[in-house]
């Protein structure tokens, strides 16, 4: 559902800017995804990435080994593990952990 809304806001924000002072790249040939059937996001440097136009994150990211494989995905978009988005991402997870107690059943639920 998140990718799916993710994409709708993209498709929004495309419509509402035409282009107009920014640029985005749309799927061409030498680009491709992060996609969770092959995730390696942990192998990516900032020129790898500069080559991948968006991400099908892996399923069920809200449990803890999920995260773990995507952090590195949000360090290299973010600047860093020092960077302030970094570490907000962080602690977002870590605040959604200390509420949600049960997340592995949560994660079983489909």
């Amino acid at each position: 559902m998140d990718q799916h809304m993710v994409s709708i806001r993209i498709a929004e924000w495309m419509e509402r800017n035409n282009g107009d002072e920014f640029v985005y790249k749309v799927l061409d040939e030498g680009y491709d995804r992060v996609d969770r059937i092959a995730w390696n996001a942990d192998k990516l440097n900032e020129t790898m990435l500069q080559k991948r136009y968006d991400a099908h994150m892996p399923l069920k990211a809200f449990v803890p080994a999920q995260w773990a494989n995507i952090k590195p995905l949000v360090n290299l978009m973010y600047g860093g593990s020092e960077s302030w988005k970094s570490k907000w991402c962080d602690e977002y997870v870590q605040q959604f952990y200390s509420k949600v107690k049960n997340y592995v059943s949560f994660a079983d639920l489909g």
